[in-house]
């Protein structure tokens, strides 16, 4: 027998224990879950091909890029790595400073490149070869071999 009608629920709808939940009353839909917090809330990791996303969007702990976050690593919870908590990594997938960028492999690949002006209020520590084009200094002290 053919109904010539769409699938209409009126009141809410719940597919098993925690797997598909539409609460007419609030207009939410929870995925894994039988309380959403938002128009649609999925509990539990989504697989996604391509996502675009417009407006603000706020992730509340880690957002990681590559394989377990190899490429990008950005994590915002105080206190869970690094010396200061909240910590970026590029090409890294544990951060141990504000900002830690490692290209690949040691020699020969540059792993930051600023165009433009840098300004370093604090001290730079160099652990290897210094080299410079043209250098113009007020108090240099340069030790060493």
């Amino acid at each position: 027998m053919a109904v010539n009608k769409n699938f209409v629920v009126k009141n809410g709808l719940e597919v098993s224990d925690n797997l598909i939940l539409a609460d007419a009353l609030e207009g939410r839909v929870g995925v894994g879950t039988t309380t959403p917090q938002q128009l649609l809330h999925v509990f539990g990791g989504i697989g996604v091909t391509d996502a675009y996303v417009t407006g603000i969007t706020t992730i509340a702990e880690n957002l990681q890029v590559g394989p377990g976050g190899t490429v990008l690593n950005v994590i915002a919870t105080p206190g869970s790595s690094g010396l200061f908590g909240n910590s970026v990594g590029i090409g890294n997938s544990t951060p141990e400073y504000l900002l830690d960028v490692r290209a690949p492999v040691s020699t020969g690949q540059t792993a930051l490149y600023v165009y433009g002006d840098a300004t370093i209020t604090g001290d730079l520590n160099v652990g290897d070869d210094l080299t410079f084009d043209e250098l113009d200094a007020r108090n240099a002290n340069i030790s060493g071999q």
